[in-house]
């Protein structure tokens, strides 16, 4: 198997034997529509823009509440937000984000880019949870908590997406996950990296979570209904 993934603690569980190369999720949905990996853990958003792909059903990277690891750091209150810094690895995050500051806040920031000086950065991945370990009184907006008091639904953040409808490979992405997912206890090297993996990050894709990702499609226009397998 030929297969891609991000490499942030929170897809170890999906990884539990396999071999996968890594990148981040930009570059991961690059080479899936490029057909250098035959399937790989890409941004849902890669599959509501593309919808070309077949989705492995019942995984996923979700949160129902606090993501803990997609975050918007705030250097003012909310309300006086005027420029956002976007972390671009994940289109996915950056729509989030976007949408919930336009359309839940009623704000209109500038967006520049990652790094540059801003009212407010975003974060994803583990990048987002070093600084919050490292800074644990900096406000922060939890995106999976903001999109759960907008909307009353989960978040659906990353998919297994395949090039081809190969029922093997689906079968054998499953068997991964409901493996690494019953070893999470020795996936973490911390108490909190397994409160991370079992609180905070949900990996069951069920009826509510393809209600919240109908419901993210339908806000920033992506495709539906979706191809599951």
């Amino acid at each position: 198997m030929n297969l891609g993934s991000v490499p942030y603690l929170n897809a170890k569980p999906l990884l539990w034997g396999l071999d996968a190369r890594l990148a981040p999720p930009r570059v991961l949905a690059e080479w899936l529509r490029a057909g250098d990996v035959e399937a790989a853990l890409v941004p849902v958003v890669e599959a509501l823009v593309n919808p070309v792909y077949w989705l492995v059903d019942g995984l996923g990277i979700c949160c129902d509440g606090p993501v803990y690891s997609v975050i918007l750091t705030l250097n003012v209150p909310l309300p006086e937000i005027r420029t956002v810094a976007l972390d671009a690895a994940s289109r996915t995050s950056v729509m989030l984000a976007q949408h919930l500051l336009e359309h839940e806040y009623g704000l209109r920031p500038e967006y520049v880019a990652d790094g540059d000086p801003a009212d407010a950065q975003l974060r994803i991945g583990d990048p987002a949870i070093a600084y919050r370990q490292q800074h644990p009184q900096h406000p922060v907006l939890d995106l999976g908590e903001a999109w759960k008091r907008a909307t009353g639904l989960p978040f659906v953040f990353a998919v297994w997406a395949m090039r081809s409808p190969d029922s093997v490979l689906a079968d054998r992405l499953r068997e991964a996950g409901s493996e690494g997912l019953a070893r999470r206890a020795g996936i973490a090297r911390a108490d909190w990296e397994l409160a991370y993996l079992t609180d905070s990050i949900r990996y069951q894709l069920g009826e509510r979570e393809r209600e919240g990702l109908g419901e993210f499609a339908r806000r920033v226009g992506g495709a539906w209904p979706l191809r599951w397998l």
